[in-house]
């Protein structure tokens, strides 16, 4: 096979008459040059003996390499006995190999062969199916990432309804943070009026309530006919002036008594407000000028343009019974109706006895027993309102019920002051 040889570089034919070179000097054996084929890596040139090329000037051969590429002489020609020794040694070793092929080596190569046949099919049966296993496994792991991708969309829904839940659930904890607060507050103003209920019945010794008789009541009609409301004309704004025309209202029932103003106050509890709350005076207000200011400051009941409209008096250390009233004269006709027996009002039939004396000499304002203590247990109070919790009365029969507004202090005398404005 011929294989195109590297040719070295190239210069322009000149003529032969230039060319001064011994040939005697120069080599004659085979080329040993490399050639440069990247397909043939260490491929040398096929020439075997050095033939000077004239028509090229310097000293190149005619495979187209320089000389100095070249081996200096040729090899010697073989010896023919060594050629025929070499032929013998090689059919000898043609025989042994059949020897060796029909003998036992030739069965063991045989059997290798064999087995090694048998192991290429197996190979290709394990390549068929572990390609085919591979095939199964890509398409479970197809199936497992779709699996994925919809749990992934479920659990995207999932994370937007808890979402929702706990705003709603945040919602109600606010609701009920504010249901608490005001349960707290609704747990302090209890305790308020608890304190203030607590100072009025320590400021009245007696089991009478605070208020007075309510219209339209049998106590508050029996009142009206004996005239213990009245309208009073007072021509000053003075103390005296007001002194006077009261001891003379209500002379009759006085009898000369000394009595007092009463405190009064507007309540504003929501299912009493509007009604006035009554107190005794203070003792160190007793026996003063009761002129306008005064009572308009301590005492009166005033409308919203600063005018008074209602006030209260008592008996100084006195009271009025219903058998005195009873048998005062009569200051308002066609209420006597009211003066019946009543259970609330009169405890007792036997008003009198066999000599017209008073048996009863009970005060008209105490019509009721003395209430109960209204505080709470110092373990209810102290504790903290909360949406669970329950009343420790709840469903007791000793629970606080609502008490009736039908009494007043020392049975009062109700006085509407007219013409103080503008006299």
């Amino acid at each position: 096979m011929s294989v195109p040889s590297s040719q070295s570089p190239r210069v322009e034919p000149v003529a032969s008459s230039n060319q001064h070179v011994d040939e005697n000097k120069l080599p004659s054996g085979q080329c040993r040059y490399i050639l440069l084929n990247p397909e043939i890596k260490g491929q040398r040139c096929a020439c075997v003996g050095f033939t000077i090329n004239r028509s090229l000037p310097g000293v190149t051969c005619d495979c187209g390499h320089l000389s100095c590429y070249h081996i200096q002489s040729s090899e010697p020609p073989p010896d023919k006995n060594e050629v025929d020794i070499l032929r013998r040694r090689i059919k000898l070793l043609e025989e042994q190999l059949d020897r060796e092929n029909d003998g036992g080596l030739g069965s063991a190569l045989g059997g290798v062969v064999r087995r090694l046949g048998y192991l290429e099919e197996q190979v290709e049966k394990n390549r068929d199916e572990t390609s085919q296993e591979m095939k199964d496994c890509y398409r479970n792991v197809d199936r497992m990432w779709q699996s994925v991708a919809q749990l992934e969309k479920r659990q995207a829904g999932y994370e937007n309804r808890l979402l929702m839940f706990d705003e709603r659930l945040d919602g109600h904890d606010d609701t009920l943070h504010g249901l608490g607060d005001r349960l707290m507050e609704y747990d302090e103003a209890s305790m308020v009026l608890e304190e203030r209920v607590d100072a009025l019945e320590e400021d009245d010794s007696h089991p009478s309530q605070p208020f007075p008789f309510e219209k339209d009541t049998n106590a508050y009609k029996r009142c009206l006919s004996r005239g213990l409301h009245q309208m009073i004309a007072v021509r000053g704004t003075d103390g005296e002036s007001f002194v006077k025309a009261v001891t003379k209202a209500f002379g009759s029932l006085l009898q000369g008594r000394e009595w007092v103003p009463l405190q009064a106050r507007l309540c504003d509890a929501a299912t009493l407000q509007g009604l006035p709350m009554l107190r005794p005076l203070d003792p160190t207000l007793i026996g003063a000028n009761y002129d306008l200011n005064f009572i308009r400051k301590y005492c009166a009941v005033c409308c919203p343009n600063g005018k008074v409209e209602s006030m209260y008096i008592a008996m100084l250390s006195d009271t009025f019974s219903w058998q005195f009233l009873r048998r005062s004269p009569c200051y308002l006709e066609g209420l006597e109706e009211c003066w019946a027996y009543d259970p609330l009002l009169d405890p007792d039939d036997n008003f009198e006895d066999g000599n017209g004396d008073v048996i009863d000499r009970r005060s008209a304002g105490e019509i009721v027993p003395p209430l109960p203590s209204l505080k709470r247990p110092a373990s209810e109070i102290s504790r903290t309102p909360s949406l669970s919790s329950v009343s420790p009365n709840e469903g007791n029969d000793n629970s606080r019920q609502k008490l009736p507004r039908t009494t007043c202090i020392q049975a009062a005398m109700e006085v509407r002051r007219r013409g103080v404005e503008t006299v």
